[in-house]
C-alpha cells in the first residue's frame, strides 16, 4: 500500500443540505482549507442555538468539501482508497456526481473504494458532505 496525503487543496462551504451532488452549489462560497478541519469553528456563537452550552452555544449546520484532482491511467490498475480518520458527521462521500460511501460515527475511520468512480488519465472530484446536531454531550465540531 503506498499512502498518499490528500490533506491539502480541500474547499468547503454551507451545504444546502441536499444529500444529492450538485457541481455548481455555492460555486462562490467556497473557501479553501486544508485538513484537518473544523467548519463550526467558523460559526458565530448565539445564545439561542439548539444544542445550547453543549456545543458552546454554536449553532448545528451542514457543510461540503470538495476536491478535485488528477487520477494517472496507472491508477487504473491498483485498487484506489480514500480513507478518512474523522468525519463528523454522518458523512456522504460522492466521487464525480456519484454516491460512492458514507459513514454515519463521526469517530470512526473508514475508506471508501474510488476505482468504480474515477476517470483515469483525468480530472475528478471528491464532496463529502458532513453535519452536525444535537448528537453530542460536548463540543464536537463539523469537518474533515
Amino acid at each position: 500500500m503506498l499512502p498518499i496525503s490528500f490533506n491539502r487543496d480541500w474547499t468547503y462551504c454551507a451545504s444546502s443540505g441536499n444529500l444529492n451532488f450538485d457541481p455548481n452549489a455555492a460555486q462562490a462560497e467556497r473557501i479553501p482549507v486544508t485538513l484537518p478541519h473544523d467548519a463550526t469553528i467558523h460559526e458565530k456563537r448565539r445564545p439561542d442555538a439548539v444544542s445550547g452550552t453543549a456545543k458552546g452555544y454554536y449553532p448545528n449546520g451542514d457543510y461540503d468539501y470538495f476536491k478535485t484532482f488528477d487520477a494517472p491511467e496507472a491508477w487504473a490498475q491498483k485498487r484506489v482508497f480514500l480513507r478518512f480518520e474523522g468525519a463528523y458527521m454522518n458523512a456522504r462521500v460522492f466521487v464525480n456526481g456519484d454516491f460512492a460511501g458514507q459513514c454515519n460515527n463521526g469517530y470512526t475511520e473508514f475508506t471508501v473504494p474510488l476505482n468504480d468512480f474515477l476517470r483515469f488519465g483525468a480530472s475528478n472530484e471528491i464532496k463529502v458532505s458532513v453535519q452536525s446536531d444535537d448528537d453530542s454531550r460536548w463540543y464536537a465540531a463539523a469537518g474533515l
